[in-house]
């Protein structure tokens, strides 16, 4: 997809002046932005810019202190977690979040439980209903670990995965879901080289496959090799916001993470 032809589309997240204070400190201070259908959008900035503050916003964890929030047109504000999940957004975490004792296949199985219909009931007496929608559900998530390489690791325990593929496990997961858009936070991180470039191709496939990504992350090769476009903030505050070519050389971006004057 080109980096410039999302002008004429409605956003499909849109960030209207969102401030979020805690005990009357500010971690930020009216943030506006959008992410376009089918972006790569990139949030950078240095360590305490509140990139990771505002990730919570998105997914109702925090409550906005002032502005909004709107997906597809609609506020998020006032929505629980769980229902801004239902609507189409998931996300990863900086930590690795896998369930233990669980085997590869069965962690993507679990995150595709807002997406089952088979009640309880039918669940248990294995009714036809609920073992045919199991079975859809195997078939989508084996689909899922072949798209990030990992169909033949489908029954080795996730934990015993290496660290790399863990990071690819998660972001299975994050996909069984179906979402409209994926947050990635710090995806490359204990990455090496080779394992990065992976991921460089993980979030395009991602991306065909008509997944829109946010991508908050340090490795700033990365970020300018895959982003369409790159919000900084710094303090709080977005300091820029355009295509990558641009963002690297602005000086006000230069000046944030170098600390000259």
């Amino acid at each position: 997809m080109s980096r410039n032809n999302n002008h004429a589309q409605t956003p499909l997240l849109e960030l209207d002046h969102v401030t979020k204070s805690f005990a009357g400190l500010t971690a930020l201070h009216r943030v506006s932005g959008k992410v376009m259908p089918g972006q790569i959008k990139a949030i950078i900035g240095p360590n305490g810019a509140g990139k990771t503050t505002l990730y919570n916003l998105i997914t109702g964890i925090y409550e906005v202190t002032e502005g909004d929030i709107r997906f597809e047109g609609e506020s998020l504000l006032g929505l629980k977690p769980n229902q801004i999940a239902n609507l189409g957004i998931t996300r990863t975490f900086q930590n690795i979040k896998l369930f233990d004792h669980m085997t590869v296949l069965e962690n993507v199985l679990v995150g595709q439980h807002n997406r089952t219909h088979t009640g309880f009931v039918a669940a248990a007496l294995r009714l036809p209903r609920s073992r045919q929608e199991e079975r859809e559900a195997v078939e989508r998530g084996m689909a899922l670990l072949k798209m990030v390489g990992l169909a033949d690791r489908a029954h080795d325990n996730a934990t015993d995965l290496p660290f790399g593929l863990q990071r690819k496990l998660e972001i299975a997961r994050a996909l069984a879901s179906r979402p409209k858009l994926l947050l990635l936070d710090e995806p490359a991180a204990g990455l090496n080289a080779t394992e990065s470039q992976e991921l460089v191709d993980l979030i395009r496939r991602v991306r065909a496959d008509g997944v829109t990504v946010m991508l908050v992350e340090h490795d700033m090769e990365l970020v300018m090799d895959v982003a369409d476009e790159v919000l900084v903030l710094d303090y709080g505050e977005v300091i820029a916001d355009d295509i990558p070519e641009v963002v690297q050389n602005d000086e006000n971006v230069i000046t944030a993470y170098l600390g000259v004057e």
